[in-house]
């Protein structure tokens, strides 16, 4: 027996880089067979992409340098913005690109995006999920907050568009000043997780479709989304608002949101 034979691992599976994602999964190949031909192009090469080497690394560079909280910049101003490593912005441009995000809610380029909007983003985000699952959330939650938004024709008809768009805007400015916007959530608090009925955080109305909050927030989601779908009590009731983390003139809401 040579010295190779004694060192060499016999019961371990070969390194998960080099082979197609999409192509090596029957289920997948059974899910998507009949789909259009453009479809499955787009799934070959997300299921290429993510088994890559460059991917691989992204993925993890990006779990091995933890965020920093920035409470203060040179001048001594007040930031509050967290910073993550280039290779988080990496992934999230490269999953917007590919419409994690925005796919349910935009017009139908076939009858399969149409009929099958859900299965195919599905397809998409579980390809995506076996290189990084990490920056997926604020993709998740900014999907879900379409539904929450159409409650309020207004603010959807003002946020909706740079939430469907798929240039990833990482700058740490006010919506109004972005191309494009993530959004959050702002649910849970400590004494009751994210039941209704414990909601300790307080609504008043300011104006027309203008609330002040206060409260303490136990678990808020992607803290550097630009704005939070966050829960609050109004007058004994749960009530849903939209929050941006950023004012126009560029302050965080300090004065709508206190702990």
């Amino acid at each position: 027996m040579t010295d190779n034979d004694v060192f060499r691992t016999l019961n371990q599976p070969k390194p998960w880089s080099g082979y197609n994602a999409f192509h090596s999964d029957p289920l997948l190949g059974d899910l998507t067979r009949n789909l259009a031909r453009p479809l499955r192009d787009e799934f070959d090469t997300i299921g290429t992409f993510v088994t890559s080497p460059e991917a691989q690394e992204l993925a993890q560079m990006a779990n091995n340098s933890p965020p920093h909280l920035k409470t203060h910049g040179l001048a001594g101003e007040r930031l509050d913005a967290v910073s993550f490593h280039p290779a988080w912005h990496a992934l999230l441009r490269r999953s917007m690109s590919s419409g994690l995000h925005s796919s349910l809610w935009e017009p139908p380029r076939d009858a399969d995006s149409k009929s099958k909007a859900h299965k195919l983003r599905a397809v998409r985000l579980f390809l995506t999920a076996q290189l990084e699952c990490g920056h997926l959330e604020p993709l998740s939650s900014t999907s879900a907050s379409l539904a929450v938004l159409a409650a309020s024709p207004p603010l959807r008809d003002e946020w909706a568009p740079k939430i469907l768009s798929r240039k990833y805007d990482s700058t740490n400015r006010a919506q109004s000043q972005k191309n494009s916007a993530t959004i959050g959530l702002a649910i849970t608090e400590k004494q009751a997780g994210s039941d209704m009925r414990g909601l300790a955080t307080k609504a008043v109305r300011v104006s027309e479709g203008v609330y002040r909050l206060t409260g303490h927030k136990w678990f808020v989601s992607a803290p550097m989304s630009d704005a939070f779908i966050m829960l609050a009590d109004v007058d004994g009731k749960p009530g849903c608002f939209l929050v941006p983390r950023l004012l126009d003139e560029g302050g965080p809401m300090r004065c709508a949101i206190s702990g």
